[in-house]
């Protein structure tokens, strides 16, 4: 680590602001093969970027990526399995809860996904389920990271991407979300 964190010592000049989940399984520079430096990183449970001027914690770390750093990518990383997901579609976070108020900015995302009677009847164990959720989630969240003055504007201008990822953990593969919400083909395989 030392050769590249020597490059580093005058500041950081990341290409990505890059949010995803707290799930311990997910190491982002890992699953994008990025290095020290790359990434401007943000981790909440369920990779939620709350509407703008809502949570001011998220707010202060995008509008100062897009501002300040200047990056010029904005990702927003689900993945399989996602505990998040889980108590969403269960429900099982207890009202009153830090974890209930959290959830409820993707709520929402609930109402986004047809659920036929055999997934009902499946429950959270059903994988394609939990991955429909997880995806939707990301586009959701994309579209609130749209609500800060700073992202729409910088995307308006050209001088930022917002892109959609999902995370297979099982098979280690980061795919890309398209605008519709669909999984493209394999983007890469983490070794």
């Amino acid at each position: 680590m030392r050769p590249y964190l020597a490059e580093l010592p005058e500041g950081q000049q990341p290409e990505q602001l890059f949010i995803t989940c707290a799930d311990s399984r997910i190491v982002p520079n890992v699953i994008t093969t990025s290095g020290p430096g790359d990434l401007f990183c943000v981790r909440n449970i369920g990779n939620l970027v709350p509407p703008h001027d809502t949570d001011d914690a998220i707010g202060a770390a995008i509008e100062f990526a897009v501002d300040v750093l200047g990056v010029k990518a904005l990702t927003i990383c689900g993945h399989s399995d996602c505990g998040a997901m889980k108590a969403l579609l269960t429900q099982s976070a207890q009202p009153s809860t830090a974890l209930a108020r959290w959830l409820r900015h993707c709520q929402p995302v609930l109402g986004q996904i047809e659920l036929s009677d055999s997934d009902a009847a499946r429950g959270v164990d059903d994988r394609h389920m939990l991955e429909r959720l997880a995806v939707a989630n990301v586009r959701y969240q994309l579209n609130h990271a749209r609500t800060y003055p700073s992202v729409s504007r910088a995307e308006r201008e050209g001088r930022l991407e917002l892109t959609g990822m999902y995370f297979d953990i099982g098979i280690t593969r980061l795919r890309i979300i398209d605008a519709e919400g669909r999984i493209g083909a394999a983007d890469s395989t983490v070794p």
